[in-house]
């Protein structure tokens, strides 16, 4: 089930029998007394513990028993620590299917037990709601141990918990069961189902895992004043249709991941996207020359490349350009009501006129020609008999599973050349890597050393080269957890050896990258006087610089989902930039949110000070306005593409955009942030530009 966490193996594909013996228990428990305490289900419960075994036996009436004492807060009145208001990730229809596999259950479209919702709540822990066969509504708790008084049961390295009551038989036998089937899986490894899901949703719940009702912003809102934060969209570009906390949002993982996410088919592969035109541009490619809203890490522009591994002395052919092409059909008013099949059908048929046909078609339905109707199926249908091309439809507007890659990766693996690969002995294949000219230094070592590029894929996948993708001896993967699920999908179940190195950014993270590739490849020999070849002259003068940069302090704006992204890089795009700067010798300051009704003490807030940062709280724009004017940072942190937040606060502004991979990338971002540092405008100039947060006093300059 998966190459990155095997063992999930072995409880996904776990025999049988017990399964059968206990799904057919909670049937029968359903069936006689729907599972609530009478004496059919109690005798019901009793033959189900005698088949599945005497062990399991005396798991389930502990669990029943301990469960009963324990987590029925029906009875008890306790609860879980819970957040009043956070940010949860919600699994998608796919997410649940894996949760459903990984406990064993058949699902509720059998009718039978089954996960009806997935959630990660910031601090880390999971919550499952489970239904069915007999099985009352119940929200399984996965915290980290030490959570929950006196759990009723434990997997590898969590507490497992309940909420609801747990005076039936079946939720104990139920209970038990999960606790088995999860004995040896480590929290980390479900955390990583929904992190890496890229259909999940993020929202806003409050207590007990309700969704969260928007809090007054002042006691004069009942009165009909203006709230203090409206219309601070007027500062903020990220997600400005509607998020209530985009003035303090500095971070745009969501919008970073919504692009990351995608897989492109590049080669001679053809696009049509049955569309209109605000769908087709709802999300803006990166690194095609467009504005865009987010500074997207320049390192990881989407890449139209060459073939790495292609024979450099084979004698050149004049060739055709034969490359991806993207086609959308454009959708008008009048389509949406008497139908639209028909620019498919002229969109499918121009691709005939092409000088070379391509050798794969993509039909990707979108919303509006499925609410509508359209039969976008027979019209692929026909196409493929009348030309015999390759025709792939996708629907995932219907069908969330639906993928090209499913149907298109299975045909790639049955091809002889990939079944049967000419071995590159040394050679390796990079995915998820950078592709521009800044792995050009990186890639010219590793030849050196004597390790060559078999091929280089994610996010874009080319067919042809992924056919020899069982050539190379070792498949080297970001560590950025964004490429974990297209990763799973397409190379899982490949037999080829993976290694996760540090990401390259930075001078340390770029030698320690190199060597454990060299390491896993058995080139250790002559590392040092190579290293020192390629990178001695770009490494002295970056640690000259380096001194520098000690006498600058870069801030950021933070909550406790920011800093979680800055301290784990690899849960979003594997870029530490946080510890870069550091590298770099830049001081960082942090300014934290704090929620006006917190009491106590803030845990970002502690974790930063306790890190030996310092770390100053707010909690309202006019808060976060005086400390951005007030701080001792040159320039701070922001993923919008130009910041009137920080430039008419007086700081120059620097992102993940400056970050490039290797040592001279490294230098590259060095001088880059130090000349934003030294830039004087708008410590000059902010009080003549304007209010930083439009609807909120400007403190005197």
């Amino acid at each position: 089930m998966s190459r990155l966490f095997p063992e999930l193996d072995q409880v996904a594909t776990e025999p049988a029998p017990s399964i059968a013996v206990l799904q057919d228990k909670l049937a029968e428990l359903h069936e006689t007394g729907n599972g609530t305490g009478v004496s059919q289900a109690a005798a019901a419960a009793t033959a189900a513990v005698a088949e599945v075994g005497p062990s399991f036996s005396a798991q389930i009436d502990q669990t029943t028993t301990r469960a009963a004492d324990a987590t029925d807060n029906s009875r008890t009145g306790e609860e879980l620590p819970e957040k009043p208001v956070e940010s949860v990730r919600v699994g998608s229809a796919a997410c649940l299917a894996k949760f459903d596999a990984i406990l064993g259950f058949p699902g509720i479209a059998a009718n039978n037990c089954g996960v009806l919702a997935a959630k990660l709540h910031a601090d880390g822990h999971i919550a499952l709601d489970v239904e069915g066969g007999g099985v009352p509504r119940r929200v399984l708790w996965f915290w980290p141990k030490g959570h929950i008084p006196n759990p009723p049961l434990s997997g590898a390295d969590f507490d497992i918990g309940v909420r609801g009551s747990t005076q039936e038989k079946i939720v104990g036998m139920m209970l038990a069961y999960v606790g088995k089937r999860l004995a040896k899986v480590p929290l980390k490894t479900l955390q990583h189902l929904l992190e890496t899901d890229a259909d999940a949703r993020v929202e806003l719940v409050g207590e007990h895992g309700q969704p969260a009702t928007p809090r007054k912003a002042n006691p004069d809102a009942e009165s009909g004043k203006p709230k203090p934060e409206a219309n601070l969209k007027m500062a903020s570009l990220i997600e400005g249709w509607g998020d209530s906390d985009s003035w303090r949002s500095f971070f745009a993982d969501d919008a970073q991941r919504r692009n990351f996410c995608r897989n492109n088919i590049s080669g001679s592969v053809a696009l049509v996207s049955h569309e209109d035109l605000e769908c087709h541009f709802s999300t803006p490619s990166i690194g095609d020359g467009t504005m865009s809203f987010f500074n997207y890490p320049r390192a990881y522009d989407h890449y139209v490349g060459k073939d790495d591994a292609e024979d450099k002395t084979a004698p050149k052919t004049p060739q055709v350009d034969v490359g991806s092409r993207h086609l959308t059909t454009d959708l008008h008013d009048l389509d949406v009501i008497k139908g639209g099949a028909s620019k498919l059908d002229r969109a499918l048929e121009s691709l005939l006129n092409e000088p070379v046909r391509p050798e794969l078609i993509v039909v990707k339905a979108t919303c509006v020609p499925v609410v509508i109707g359209d039969d976008m199926e027979a019209s692929v249908e026909k196409f493929r008999k009348a030309t015999n091309l390759p025709v792939v439809y996708v629907n995932d507007k219907e069908d969330l599973h639906s993928s090209p890659m499913r149907s298109t990766y299975r045909a790639v693996r049955g091809d002889l050349e990939f079944k049967h690969p000419v071995k590159r002995p040394g050679s390796i294949n990079l995915l998820g890597f950078p592709r521009d000219d800044e792995m050009a230094p990186l890639l010219r070592f590793l030849e050196a050393l004597g390790i060559t590029i078999n091929c280089r894929l994610l996010p874009e996948i080319d067919l042809k080269i992924l056919k020899r993708y069982r050539a190379a001896d070792l498949s080297v993967l970001s560590e950025a957890k964004l490429y974990d699920q297209s990763f799973e999908e397409i190379f899982g179940e490949i037999d080829v050896p993976v290694l996760r190195p540090t990401e390259p950014f930075g001078l340390a993270r770029t030698r320690r990258c190199l060597y454990q590739i060299a390491e896993a490849m058995g080139k250790l020999e002559g590392f040092d006087t190579l290293w020192h070849a390629h990178f001695g002259e770009a490494e002295r003068r970056y640690l000259a610089m380096q001194q520098e940069a000690v006498g600058f302090v870069l801030g950021f704006v933070v909550d406790a989902t920011s800093l979680k992204i800055l301290l784990e890089p690899q849960r979003s795009t594997g870029i530490p930039m946080l510890a870069l700067i550091q590298e770099m010798g830049f001081t960082a300051d942090f300014l934290v949110y704090v929620p006006p009704e917190r009491t106590g003490v803030d845990p970002t807030l502690a974790t930063l000070q306790s890190l030996g940062y310092q770390a100053t709280p707010f909690s309202d724009p006019t808060g976060l306005n005086q400390e951005l004017r007030n701080s001792r940072a040159q320039a701070f942190y922001s993923e919008t593409y130009f910041d009137r937040r920080l430039t008419r606060s007086g700081k120059a502004q620097f992102s993940i955009a400056v970050a490039q991979v290797g040592v001279d990338g490294a230098l590259a971002s060095l001088e880059r942030i130090l000349a934003v540092c030294k830039m004087p405008f708008y410590r000059r100039y902010a009080g003549f530009l304007g209010r930083a947060f439009p609807t909120v006093a400007q403190p005197a300059s």
